[in-house]
């Protein structure tokens, strides 16, 4: 299990290996304390372990964009792709 603090006041989020209809898969879940409940949500992302690799390179790819166009004074660099990254 993977745990990413967290910071800035944004949720903690979990990523563990899983089983899901079958298929060792990523379990991705944000964790919610609340003063009725805590724990994680029943929302998450399963992700095929097969596909973990590329989910974290697109994953990179889209946080160097925006961090790029956060940072960056040229107006070409600022712009990013409205269309999502998707993993087959």
């Amino acid at each position: 299990m993977v745990v990413l603090d967290p910071s800035d006041g944004l949720e903690e989020v979990v990523i563990q290996k899983s089983r899901f209809r079958g298929l060792d898969t990523l379990d991705t879940r944000t964790g919610v304390e609340t003063p009725n409940c805590g724990g994680f949500t029943r929302k998450g992302v399963n992700t095929p372990v097969e596909k973990g690799e590329e989910l974290a390179q697109k994953i990179l790819k889209v946080v160097k964009e925006l961090w790029h166009a956060q940072h960056s004074t040229s107006p070409s660099c600022s712009q990013i792709s409205q269309a999502p990254h998707r993993v087959r």
